[in-house]
């Protein structure tokens, strides 16, 4: 019984071991994590066409302003309609599901 004892008194270290080790694994963690993010990040900047883009009134007070927003509206719908792949959404639902 007393080596049993001798046992666990001299484990007094790993709980500083176990730690540090924690530590450092959330830090590598955090660190790839941040750079997948840092390298995955998308530049917006100039992917706009000017020549489709409305202004949109801020309150709609007219017909012409209810016009601008239909006009807007229509070019953001065309728009997203050709960079759709109908086979490929299908499928990527699909996958989902």
């Amino acid at each position: 019984m007393k080596v049993l004892s001798n046992t666990f008194r001299n484990q007094h270290g790993f709980e500083t071991v176990a730690l540090v080790v924690v530590v450092l694994v959330l830090g590598v963690v955090g660190f790839a994590g941040y750079k997948v993010h840092q390298n995955s990040a998308v530049d917006t900047t100039g992917t706009t066409t000017g020549s489709k883009t409305a202004t949109v009134p801020a309150s709609i007070n007219s017909q012409a302003d209810l016009a601008a927003a239909s006009k807007s509206l229509d070019n953001a719908s065309a728009d997203v309609n050709s960079q759709v792949n109908g086979n490929t959404l299908d499928s990527d639902i699909n996958d989902l599901l």
